[in-house]
């Protein structure tokens, strides 16, 4: 029995240390090529509004300061009063517009 476990320990061992090394060699030739990681603005931005034009999730990221919120899905959604519009961000406070 141990004899079984011991292969299967070796063989284990063996892949981790093959894929370790085949990544390592992958990843840094592809750091090398300066390909590996997106420009800083494009990083600062986020990939989602870089490669596609708009935020991925929108309803999950605030706006920025003093900007409406105006997306089909924000203008149906009712708030917990009942009202339904854009939302306006003001300071930490987010006031619905009437």
């Amino acid at each position: 029995m141990c004899s079984v476990l011991w292969v299967q320990f070796v063989g284990t061992a063996a892949i981790v240390t093959w894929a370790f090394v085949t990544m390592l060699v992958l990843f840094g030739n592809l750091k090398l090529c300066g390909i590996l990681r997106v420009s800083e603005a494009d990083e600062l931005a986020g990939l989602d509004v870089s490669e596609h034009g708009m935020h991925a999730y929108p309803g999950e990221f605030p706006p920025r300061y003093g900007e409406a919120m105006t997306s089909p899905a924000m203008m149906a959604s009712p708030t917990s009063s009942g009202a339904t519009g854009p939302v306006v961000v003001v300071g930490a406070k987010a006031n619905m517009e009437k």
